[in-house]
């Protein structure tokens, strides 16, 4: 076993990523002062993808411990370094919060529900984010920390509780921030829909970060092709999880075919919008499901590797799919924010998980079940 575990930035990432933080934030300012009511979307867009990345690597890791998971030991360090950034993604909502009223339509208007009130809303997620820490902190904490098996018996008991709060937690901020930009539409499946788009954005992440650290010689050993397999593996259900879910949401609101509901699906299914929906079907799913359904594409690292990239790429437009159309109703509108408010948040998100990676060793070496991992015992 190669004892050269702790990270070294001898490419220096934190201070380029850093650096392109820095300049795309300034050039998002340009984006603000040019188009008020775009900024803010493409901010929305950019923050629940971020956040989504997060909070599908912290369920990673509560999967991994729930299940007494052998084979992803020695990648978990990965997701928990992901899923420690959630504090700092939770910051960045914080100009969300100035742009409320350009964002939602409801806020314009005496609902007579209280659920859609400004101050109920606000508090809503600070209570998401406030489950969300505490679950990734002590998480984190005990992983670098734990020297026995009472710990892993430990984090093992509380995963199970944890799970339940998230899913509970990311469905219903699926539901507060995306689905109330159309305080008239509505879906009781919403919440799986942006759950399983989560889950699948970590797993492209930790396969993206696995292959570069690969390529650059760390974890070559202990990281075997066996892993990648069963990566692809889970990334080709859950490719098939968020389709089955995409189409019978989109089958029921057809077959109910009731005006406040379809009419959601028809403002994306007009103008350039169209095109954009057949870029999701196929880039989402067809492609992904195509090529992961033969074993042997998933053994192919520079293969699974650019399918990790196209479905970062996908959940970006699926989420740009459920916002801009609020805004834009004719047609896809593309502005300089979308790519620079995303750079922007990618940036800082990337030096922070870099440093952070720096931190301890990129292997649990205390975790008992490492040994077996490596040897593909499981």
């Amino acid at each position: 076993m190669n004892d050269v575990f702790q990270y070294n930035d001898k490419n220096n990432l934190v201070r380029k990523f850093f650096l392109l933080g820095l300049f795309a934030s300034a050039l998002s300012y340009f984006g603000y002062i040019g188009d008020i009511k775009h900024f803010y979307h493409s901010y929305l867009v950019s923050f629940v993808f971020w956040m989504t990345l997060s909070a599908g690597c912290m369920f990673f890791v509560l999967m991994h411990y729930a299940m007494n998971a052998t084979w992803s030991v020695g990648m978990r360090r990965i997701a928990e370094t992901a899923m420690s950034l959630i504090p700092y993604v939770c910051l960045a909502s914080v100009p969300l919060y100035f742009g409320m009223d350009i964002l939602y339509e409801w806020t314009h208007h005496q609902m007579k529900m209280p659920y859609l009130s400004k101050g109920f809303f606000i508090a809503r997620s600070l209570f998401y984010f406030f489950c969300w820490i505490v679950i990734s902190r002590a998480l984190y904490y005990y992983s670098v920390t734990y020297s026995s098996s009472e710990s892993l018996v430990k984090l093992r008991k509380w995963s199970g509780l944890g799970t339940v709060i998230f899913a509970l937690t990311i469905s219903f901020a699926a539901f507060d921030w995306l689905m109330t930009l159309d305080p008239h539409w509505y879906s009781t499946m919403f919440g799986v829909y942006i759950f399983a788009g989560s889950f699948l954005v970590s797993i492209g992440f930790i396969t993206i970060i696995l292959i570069y650290l690969r390529n650059s010689g760390v974890l070559f050993n202990e990281i075997k092709i066996e892993h990648y397999q069963d990566l692809g593996r889970i990334m080709f259900g859950f490719t098939v999880f968020w389709a089955y879910i995409a189409g019978f949401q989109y089958y029921l609101i057809w077959y109910g075919n009731l005006p406040e509901e379809i009419e959601w699906y028809l403002a994306r299914g007009e103008g350039s919008w169209i095109n954009m929906t057949l870029l999701l079907v196929f880039g989402h799913f067809v492609i992904p499901f195509l090529i992961l359904l033969f074993n042997k594409a998933k053994r192919v690292l520079s293969l699974l590797g650019i399918l990790a990239f196209l479905i970062l790429f996908m959940h970006w437009i699926d989420l740009y799919w459920n916002v801009l159309p609020n805004l834009h109703h004719d047609g896809v509108v593309f502005n300089w924010s979308d790519l620079t408010v995303f750079l922007a948040h990618g940036g800082f998100f990337m030096s922070l998980f870099w440093k952070k990676l720096a931190d301890y060793p990129m292997v649990p070496k205390n975790d008992p079940r490492l040994k077996d991992s490596i040897e593909g015992k499981y």
